[in-house]
């Protein structure tokens, strides 16, 4: 399997997913193997009033780095489902950009596995969140979004 680039990815994710994942201007900046990072800028389209980024945010940049960590193990862009999404905040990010590392888990017939991290550009160590997920992989593909 051929893994995607960066800008393939960023193809994908600008083509691909709605209106208000596109509000967040979710930027890739790593494809490598398994894993896919996805940066989320500090905006009023994900952060609160007080500048903390929005838990909602965060599980839509979860989700979204997850999918395209399938795409870029799978060498191409398929619909899947996400099936089920379990999100850890762990603390907050305030007035910076967050930063997503999803990683492939295991891709099976029918289900993807994937899990992911989210910190601060200005500190990596420290984690504000982690999340994991099960995927539905559809054996066709339409080449339309499926729904669950």
């Amino acid at each position: 399997m051929a893994n995607l680039s960066c800008t393939d990815l960023q193809s994908i994710s600008d083509q691909v997913f709605p209106p208000m994942v596109q509000a967040l201007g979710l930027r890739v900046e790593r494809a490598k193997g398994d894993e896919v990072v996805v940066r989320m800028p500090v905006s009023r389209h994900a952060a609160r009033p007080d500048g903390v980024i929005s838990g909602q945010a965060i599980c839509t940049l979860a989700d979204t780095a997850m999918v395209l960590a399938i795409a870029s193990q799978l060498g191409e862009f398929r619909p899947v489902s996400t099936v089920d999404l379990h999100v850890s905040f762990l603390g907050a990010i305030r007035g910076a950009d967050a930063i997503a590392m999803a990683k492939v888990e295991r891709i099976g017939s029918s289900l993807a596995f994937v899990s992911m991290v989210v910190t601060s550009v200005n500190d990596s160590r420290k984690l504000a969140a982690k999340a994991s997920a099960t995927f539905a992989m559809p054996r066709e593909s339409s080449g339309q979004e499926m729904t669950p």
